[in-house]
């Protein structure tokens, strides 16, 4: 009885005793603590301006922490220019003052007419010629099973052909 007590006595000494890393040393550690934020700061901006195609547009924009504020500008298709200068915070949500500078041009389209000059009638040619084709494919994929072909032919208004599938249970359907 004294040797069981002994060899449960070293048992329970054995697994409360700290392991390596664990104890004073590692709880140590846990208790410096270093902050990697850092507020998110940037600022970009791009200009198009293609006279050719009509397309003339910038924008512009900086981020120090949660404020963002920006411009952008663009020309619209009646020749106006659209400005929009906003701001962006936690406190205040998004707001945007939105001017159109300029006035609305509408260019007139030219109305072409042509003449139309009596014509005797002329004799109708028909160029009609029947229609006629030949096509066919073929899958055969030993990865994923899956094999089947067709084949099909016109010629006028007849159309012939057939097709074959390999079923999932391995039997081969063929219709022709």
């Amino acid at each position: 009885m004294n040797t069981f007590a002994v060899l449960f006595a070293c048992i329970v000494v054995a697994t409360c005793a700290p392991f390596e890393g664990q104890g004073e040393e590692v709880l140590g550690r846990h208790q410096e603590h270093h902050d990697y934020y850092a507020p998110p700061h940037y600022s970009f901006e791009y200009k198009v301006h293609d006279e050719h195609k009509g397309d003339v547009k910038s924008h512009h924009e900086t981020r120090e922490g949660d404020k963002v504020k920006g411009f952008y500008m663009l020309k619209e298709a009646d020749g106006t220019v659209r400005e929009v200068h906003y701001t962006a915070d936690h406190k205040n949500g998004f707001n945007a003052e939105v001017k159109r500078v300029g006035h609305a041009v509408h260019q007139e389209v030219p109305v072409y007419q042509q003449k139309v000059e009596e014509q005797g009638q002329k004799e109708h040619y028909d160029y009609y010629a029947p229609p006629h084709y030949n096509f066919e494919y073929k899958v055969h994929d030993g990865h994923t099973g899956d094999v089947k072909s067709q084949h099909e032919t016109r010629e006028g208004d007849k159309v012939k052909g057939f097709y074959m599938l390999k079923e999932a249970d391995g039997t081969v359907r063929e219709v022709h």
